[in-house]
């Protein structure tokens, strides 16, 4: 893990140099391929017998759940046009898989409606929550498609930490409203802290104090780990090598007798966070190891990132500037890092 902890301490002494327009110039796209599943390949759901992973389920004919039933992972349900699903008021329906509601097919929530992590729901038809009576919890993948609705005043609606809700339909669930402008609303703010972090960053590093740049944005345990191999096996503390390393670094660019109008220069960079996008449940095994011992983690993007560099600074391109830069980031125990 140290050997990784080092290559991100010493990649960059900013993560962030691309200009605005270099990402306007290439804006990234998203690409979603809906599988879709003919009847023939698909057994027909009578409603109670339990799904199977990796089996291909089709509504023919309007049924209710009254009971626990489970979509389970790798498995796939369409509700066809002219049916209904209903979930009973003692019914529960989990999905773990993929539900998809056709264009005419309708879902009525009168029990309990969970979608899990990993999950799936494509509604192109329309989707009831009965007043008062609904309660459902978005954990997963969630489309409301064009031509696709959500509709009523469900008892409890809750995103979990790996929701993401995409409505291109009608959304007219006033309390998913509030909780998709509520989330629309953390992911601003998200961005402005995001962006404090690493300005700070930024600012210590072109200081020329590398050590106290790292520590703003790694947890104190990782460091000190850092730390204790680094004297041990260079018999220097990690403060005296990484700044050490920035100073040479400088040098081999030739402006080791600029250090100081460098220094100058530091307040006039200025990082800026160009998009957001959502990655909790991609990060890796070492990414979370580097925050295992902050708690847990809630939240993380991969930050696009812009800067505007002047003065000193915009002459070695090779050092600051990393055109299409992006950086991981990770919420846990209250505090940003950088984690990728």
């Amino acid at each position: 893990m140290f050997k990784k902890a080092m290559a991100f301490i010493l990649s960059a002494v900013i993560m962030a140099g691309a200009s605005t327009a270099a990402f306007a110039e290439s804006a990234p796209q998203t690409i979603t391929v809906e599988q879709e599943y003919g009847a023939s390949a698909a057994k027909t759901w009578d409603g109670k017998s339990a799904m199977k992973a990796g089996q291909s389920y089709v509504l023919k004919k309007s049924v209710t759940i009254k009971s626990k039933v489970t979509l389970p992972k790798g498995a796939t349900l369409t509700v066809n046009k002219g049916v209904t699903l209903t979930i009973g008021a003692k019914g529960t329906l989990t999905v773990k898989g993929k539900l998809v509601v056709k264009s005419g097919a309708t879902v009525t929530v009168s029990g309990k409606f969970v979608t899990a992590k990993g999950s799936t729901v494509s509604d192109s038809g329309t989707i009831k929550l009965a007043k008062n009576k609904a309660n459902v919890t978005i954990g997963g993948k969630f489309v409301i498609n064009k031509g696709g609705k959500i509709t009523g005043t469900p008892k409890a609606i809750s995103l979990g930490d790996y929701a993401k809700v995409t409505v291109k339909g009608t959304n007219s669930c006033k309390k998913l409203q509030t909780l998709l402008k509520g989330a629309a609303n953390d992911v601003k703010a998200d961005t402005a802290e995001i962006e404090k972090m690493l300005n700070t960053y930024v600012k210590k590093a072109f200081k020329g104090d590398v050590y106290g740049a790292v520590t703003e944005v790694m947890p104190e345990d990782y460091i000190k780990q850092a730390d204790a191999e680094i004297q041990e096996q260079y018999g220097v503390t990690l403060e005296e090598f990484l700044n050490t390393y920035l100073v040479e670094m400088l040098k081999a660019y030739g402006y080791g007798e600029d250090m100081d109008e460098l220094a100058k220069q530091a307040d006039s960079v200025s990082v800026k966070v160009i998009k957001l996008t959502d990655c909790l449940k991609d990060l890796t095994a070492d990414q979370k190891a580097i925050l295992s011992g902050c708690g847990k983690i809630t939240k993380a993007y991969i930050a696009e990132i812009g800067a505007n560099i002047d003065g000193a600074a915009e002459n070695i391109p090779g050092l600051l500037v990393n055109d299409g830069a992006e950086a991981t980031v990770a919420y846990a125990g209250g505090k940003w890092y950088i984690v990728g």
